[in-house]
């Protein structure tokens, strides 16, 4: 849809955009989502909640402007080695394969030298909407993260509604 309207529309969507970083503000319409329930194909008893999927839909002219926040993140955090190197999540050129493979080369390497091993592992599917704001941002300013884009960045998450 979007690639259809683009040329009557882009203009304006780009000035919106534009618009809200500048004032470091995202309408509340953008945060609000709609959840809807989805039947998980195969259960046998839909009378019981497991048997639905939940899920959140925002509105997708805040998908653009969320997406090219998070492009630019990327850039300031690949460019400037923001994060640790063994950090694979959501990182271009970083694949599951990667990390696992370090990952055995690390048990590997503590088993040489006689070690015993321990893994735990922790589901963060949805942990954005647990972030602190005050700890993210500061970890972004003390990333030097602009200001500007500190700022949106808290207004975005923050007052979600669903």
């Amino acid at each position: 849809m979007w690639r259809e309207l683009w040329p009557v529309v882009g203009d304006h969507v780009l000035w919106l955009y534009n618009t809200s970083l500048k004032l470091q503000h995202t309408p509340c319409r953008w945060k609000t989502a709609r959840i809807i329930t989805l039947q998980k194909p195969g259960n046998a008893d839909y009378t019981i909640p497991k048997a639905f999927r939940p899920i959140s839909l925002i509105p997708t002219i805040s998908k653009g402007l969320e997406e090219a926040v998070a492009a630019r993140l990327s850039f300031i955090t690949e460019t400037y080695s923001l994060l640790p190197s063994k950090h694979f999540g959501a990182r271009p050129r970083r694949s599951v394969e990667q990390a696992l493979n370090a990952l055995v080369e690390k048990i590997y390497q503590a088993w040489r030298q006689g070690e015993i091993v321990s893994l735990v592992s922790f589901d963060v599917k949805g942990a954005f909407n647990g972030v602190h704001s005050d700890v993210l941002e500061r970890r972004l300013a003390a990333r030097q993260v602009p200001s500007l884009a500190v700022r949106w960045i808290r207004n975005f998450y923050d007052s979600r509604h669903a």
